[in-house]
């Protein structure tokens, strides 16, 4: 059943793994005090299942899972032997548990301090003499403790931190070079294409781009192994990490090859969006096409399919919206707004949006006297807000067609002026911003 939830993505394998917690619970009752050593074992297999389980849980009761993993293979080292191989072992699964709890729990190093040290432990054992296999596991979860504690230690010190992780990675590849692509190949050219990654956002200039080719050619074999039909879940991780690093070198390069770096960005992050547990790859993907390189019906098409499935989606309807007016679809985009305000779910911000493109709508079709009445609806939306508040909406791909669209060549300026001062603002500078563009429209 662990085995089954750790390569199944979405609910059922989330179902698969919580059958496995009942079963090891069950067989735990009956180990206890009785048969220590299968006792241990069981809790170690318990730990197992509630790391995997509080990895992919989201939030406060995703690490609270976490910590019960933790406390799990705790209890299974209080009967092991000192630098037993079942000690070791714990110890190992300690530190992974540890590192993933790390990661969740933002800003703090205590347990990735803690994942260090329990490693360190394993690996007085887990020898690359004695216990190759063993060595490098463990030394593989090593690398990626130090990868992030790298990632939360400012300068010179944190980049150590970083090719110390590399380097390591390195080292475990070496050894699972005599299994090209096994399942532990894989993990090796992932962790090094997700460390290569690191280093490259702290570098510059063309050592920055050679970090993060490194960083695509290793993901990419990766996803060799980890393919869509076999290990969905990795396979949706792997490729939004993909997506992150072309990303990177699409910003680290100059035309075309920027362009060229984008689009496989887009694709990267849109194979993820098919096995991903989360709209957040399917978003970055809309986000290139959209408002980077302004392929409307592109990103039209993957809103459109992506609401066919997940309909009561707010954040990909609003897009949805928006590229209505992008693909010069204006009755629909009216319409498609005018039902997304109504919701109950829907957020304030999204309300700002909306109607900042129905604007657009109206001047487009001449109805320039509708304006007006609109723009006081977005003040009175925004005015009870907190003086804190902000539109942190990418109107990029609005704008772009704003500027190429003749019908709007009259209001051009005074749009412009509209998204600007409704975006990133806060609520006085905003609404200021409205009063002032009020007065100076002209129908």
């Amino acid at each position: 059943l662990f085995e089954l939830g750790k390569r199944t993505a979405g609910k059922e394998g989330m179902d698969y793994l919580r059958s496995s917690k009942e079963a090891i619970m069950e067989a735990l009752e009956i180990y206890a005090g009785r048969q220590p050593s299968q006792w241990s074992l069981a809790k170690n297999s318990l730990g197992n299942t509630l790391r995997v389980l509080g990895e992919r849980t989201k939030g406060e009761a995703g690490i609270e899972i976490l910590k019960d993993s933790r406390q799990a293979y705790k209890d299974a080292l209080t009967v092991l032997s000192e630098k037993s191989f079942s000690w070791a072992r714990a110890n190992s699964s300690l530190g992974l548990a540890l590192q993933i709890l790390g990661d969740k729990t933002k800003g703090d190093t205590a347990y990735l301090t803690e994942s260090k040290d329990a490693l360190e432990k394993a690996l007085t054992v887990f020898t690359r003499e004695a216990y190759q296999q063993q060595w490098a596991l463990t030394a593989n979860i090593l690398g990626g403790t130090l990868g992030l504690l790298g990632e939360r230690t400012k300068g010179s010190k944190g980049l150590d931190l970083l090719k110390a992780s590399a380097d390591i990675f390195n080292k475990v590849l070496e050894i699972h070079k005599e299994t090209p692509f096994s399942q532990d190949w894989a993990n090796a050219q992932n962790n090094l294409g997700l460390t290569f990654q690191k280093i490259g956002q702290r570098t510059e200039g063309t050592e920055r781009i050679g970090y993060l080719e490194k960083s695509k050619d290793y993901l990419r074999k990766a996803l060799t192994v980890f393919s869509k039909k076999d290990f969905a879940y990795q396979y949706g991780i792997i490729n939004n990490d993909l997506g992150f690093t072309l990303q990177l070198l699409s910003d680290s390069v100059e035309g075309e090859n920027s362009r060229d770096y984008l689009i496989e960005s887009a694709k990267a992050y849109l194979e993820a969006s098919t096995k991903f547990s989360d709209n957040s790859p399917l978003l970055k993907a809309f986000d290139i096409y959209h408002n980077k390189l302004f392929l409307f019906e592109k990103s039209l098409s993957i809103s459109e399919g992506w609401l066919n499935k997940n309909k009561d989606d707010i954040e990909v309807a609003v897009r949805f919206a928006e590229n209505l007016l992008t693909t010069d679809q204006r009755t629909e985009c009216d319409k498609k707004s005018d039902s997304l305000i109504t919701k109950d779910n829907i957020s304030t911000e999204n309300i700002i949006v909306l109607k900042t493109i129905q604007i657009v709508c109206l001047l487009e079709i001449r109805q320039s006297e509708k304006v007006t009445p609109k723009l006081d609806s977005i003040m009175d939306q925004i005015s009870p807000q907190s003086p804190n508040f902000k539109v942190s909406w990418n109107f990029d791909g609005t704008k772009y067609f704003i500027n190429q669209n003749k019908e709007l060549t009259l209001y051009r300026t005074w749009l412009l002026k509209l998204i600007n001062s409704i975006s990133n603002n806060d609520r006085d500078t905003i609404l200021q911003g409205l009063k002032t563009l009020r007065k100076d429209f002209k129908n």
